[in-house]
């Protein structure tokens, strides 16, 4: 996972400090550890505004700015029954939120503010008026989200916090005590901090590396009701009636997570032709086999399974995610494998689908969604297809050249840069540094003359990989001739392919054609990344006198080569 030591600042204009130790015990849950500045009451004006406040001085790389709709709506409420359009004091409300947001953005280059958007609160509404009259607030709020959304869609560094998608989850009536409000200006009742902080904690994740990757399905009682060896393909529980519409409603959100770049993985004990029939026979299933990336489907016990899933997906434990009816399997996984995630699985089948909602919310969440989401199920299905290939290989030499391996190596774009941050931020076994970047940091250094930014994107006989690799160098201030590997790392499901190799020779003849004469790269050791400990030394470069870590590579002599195995489609 990510490095779990972060400094953020809550600011609103409501008392948020019942909020902010909700917050920071939702987050000490995950192992985060966060430094917090809290705002004052309704004085984030005032903090966004003075050069010399206190978060500034800070210098938080998270600023989580909640702004209660409540103030707003009552001078708005004035304006449109005196005439003026709901939509356009919507805009125009926006457009001073985004000007305060801007200037947080400006003293803070390299902070990602996360903000929230407005709800409509039902005590101000009219319910007659909303939608029969002109004179409604619902138009105010629709024109005050759209300008933000269109805002944080094209700024990686503005992120927003979806009100509306809280209150319908929580209802008004458990979120809100109004009783607080008179008392302290404490917008949320106790439930409602709980909730908000849980909701704030599913957007902070995906900023700072947390979501974890694969979802790993048991099939019995899970995936329909009732034992397929004795039920039969047709006869388990899936369809249109009674429980079988919980159970094929569950599996449509699984196939739609799917899409959306969650892995899917089976670990059941059953027989592995009896499961193949009925994905073949079964026309009522919503999953498909080719849905899933791994299939361990035996009588093994369910830890020594999830052990070969994570080895074949080349993942670590902590990705995944462990879903299963039984409570005796659930309690054993957490027993041998306290690292992967196995949430309460409900008695009622009714559920599942609020159930696989909420395990979304908690492991799955994003905050952008790349090309290589959409395509991640069919890259880590492809990535399994080649470990079986692997496995009855035996020369490796032979085994990398029937791969058929295509590299590109270009520098950064923008359609590219959600999913380098995205790699920065969740990438450790293949990773010589472990440095974390939000995508705001990665377009910085993208943008500056002294960074180049190099994407590796591999494809083989197989399919498409994506988006694979990050270079990020940079130039040296007082030897121009010289480039530090800031960051070097590679997605794991391309480890063990030479991939390097062939990324570092093409970043090397690019930086030799800027002049570059020496090309410095670093290993700083973390928990998972003893893996390339030795990469550099068997890359040919050479150990830098008095800087432990360091290594350089004489780039006026010809650098690297790329292996034979792997074409070269595009340089950069």
């Amino acid at each position: 996972m990510a490095d779990h030591h972060h400094k953020l600042a809550l600011l609103g204009n409501f008392t948020l400090d019942f909020l902010a130790r909700e917050l920071g015990r939702q987050l000490e849950g995950r192992g985060y550890l966060a430094q917090m500045h809290l705002g004052g009451y309704n004085q984030y004006h005032q903090e966004i505004l003075d050069p010399q406040s206190a978060l500034y001085a800070m210098a938080p790389g998270l600023v989580l700015l909640l702004l209660d709709p409540h103030p707003f709506l009552g001078p708005a409420r004035e304006a449109i029954l005196a005439g003026d359009d709901p939509a356009q004091v919507g805009s125009r409300l926006a457009a001073e939120t985004l000007a305060l947001a801007a200037m947080a953005q400006q003293r803070l280059p390299r902070a990602t503010l996360l903000l929230s958007t407005f709800f409509l609160p039902p005590q101000e509404t009219l319910p007659g008026l909303e939608f029969n009259t002109p004179h409604g607030l619902a138009p105010l709020v629709a024109a005050y989200n759209a300008a933000l959304a269109a805002q944080a869609q094209a700024d990686p560094r503005l992120r927003l916090l979806d009100m509306e998608g809280l209150l319908r989850w929580q209802g008004a009536a458990s979120l809100f005590d109004e009783r607080l409000w008179i008392i302290g200006r404490i917008r949320f009742s106790r439930a409602g901090d709980q909730a908000l902080a849980r909701w704030l904690a599913a957007s902070i994740y995906p900023l700072w590396g947390g979501t974890r990757k694969v979802l790993v399905l048991d099939l019995d009682n899970t995936l329909w009701g009732g034992v397929l060896g004795e039920e039969g393909p047709l006869g388990v529980k899936l369809g249109e009636e009674e429980m079988g519409l919980a159970y094929k409603e569950f599996q449509q959100g699984l196939a739609h997570l799917c899409r959306s770049g969650v892995i899917l993985a089976v670990n059941s004990k059953n027989n592995p032709q009896d499961v193949e029939e009925i994905f073949r026979q079964n026309h009522q299933m919503a999953l498909k086999s080719d849905h899933f990336a791994v299939k361990m489907i035996n009588w093994s016990d369910k830890a020594a399974n999830m052990r070969e899933i994570a080895r074949r997906l080349n993942l670590g434990l902590d990705s995944l995610v462990f879903l299963d009816d039984n409570p005796a399997e659930r309690a054993l996984i957490r027993q041998e494998l306290p690292m992967v995630a196995v949430p309460e699985f409900p008695d009622d089948p009714a559920l599942l689908k609020t159930f696989l909602w909420e395990v979304a919310l908690d492991h799955f969440n994003r905050l952008s969604l790349t090309s290589e989401d959409l395509a991640k199920g069919e890259q880590y299905r492809i990535r399994g297809l080649t470990e079986e290939l692997r496995d009855g290989a035996t020369d490796l030499d032979q085994f990398l050249a029937s791969l058929e391996m295509r590299g590109r190596v270009r520098l950064l774009d923008g359609p590219s840069l959600a999913r380098v941050a995205q790699l920065t931020q969740k990438t450790n076994q293949f990773n010589l540094t472990t440095r974390r970047y939000s995508e705001a940091q990665v377009l910085d250094m993208g943008q500056s003359e002294r960074h180049r930014v190099f994407v590796l994107e591999l494809d083989d006989k197989f399919g498409g990989h994506g988006l694979v690799g990050v270079i990020i160098a940079a130039q040296e201030q007082d030897r121009p001739a010289t480039w530090l590997m800031d960051t070097f790392l590679l997605s794991c499901r391309v480890i063990g392919r030479g991939a390097e190799d062939f990324f570092l020779a093409l970043v090397g003849r690019y930086l030799r054609g800027l002049g570059a004469t020496s090309l410095v790269g670093q290993y700083l050791p973390s928990a998972k990344n003893a893996q390339v400990a030795e990469l550099y030394p068997r890359l040919g470069f050479s150990p830098l006198p008095g800087q432990d870590g360091r290594w350089t590579l004489d780039l006026a002599t010809g650098g690297l080569q790329p292996p034979a195995w792997i074409a070269v489609e595009q340089a950069p």
